[in-house]
């Protein structure tokens, strides 16, 4: 898969530490927000458990081979422009509908919450997000 995302605009999060990608849904109207969270740990993906937040509970049986693959593109191409921006923040204009990603870097948990709609977002984040759609099935 090709990627427009130059080397410089990038910083690949370290597969033995943690990272996690999924969607969220938290408008539904269900009771609980709907999402499904993808964590990558140790050359692994594994899959949240019962698709409502809270609380993620993980399988602890990896999924195939073929999603690492997808996960770990994700990984190296991770964009330095979110690593430059606060923990915890939710980027672009739709807080319904969002692309979600935490990463443990140097000890911390950055998390953040991207609109999907990617109309809205920054330059930098684009192709990244349309990467990560097409990882969720979404593209």
């Amino acid at each position: 898969m090709a990627t427009s995302c130059k080397k410089d605009n990038t910083q690949p999060v370290s597969n033995t530490q943690w990272f996690l990608y999924g969607w969220a849904f938290p408008c539904a109207l269900t009771p609980m927000p709907q999402g499904v969270y993808f964590a990558v740990h140790n050359d692994h993906v594994f899959t949240d458990s019962i698709y409502l937040l809270p609380p993620i509970n993980y399988y602890t049986v990896p999924l195939p081979d073929s999603v690492y693959a997808k996960a770990k593109l994700l990984q190296d191409n991770f964009p330095s422009y979110l690593l430059s921006h606060v923990p915890d923040t939710t980027i672009g204009a739709n807080v319904c509908v969002y692309i979600h990603l935490e990463a443990l870097v140097n000890g911390d948990t950055l998390k953040w919450n991207i609109d999907m709609d990617t109309s809205q977002l920054p330059k930098e984040l684009k192709q990244y997000v349309w990467q990560v759609d097409h990882t969720l099935g979404f593209k």
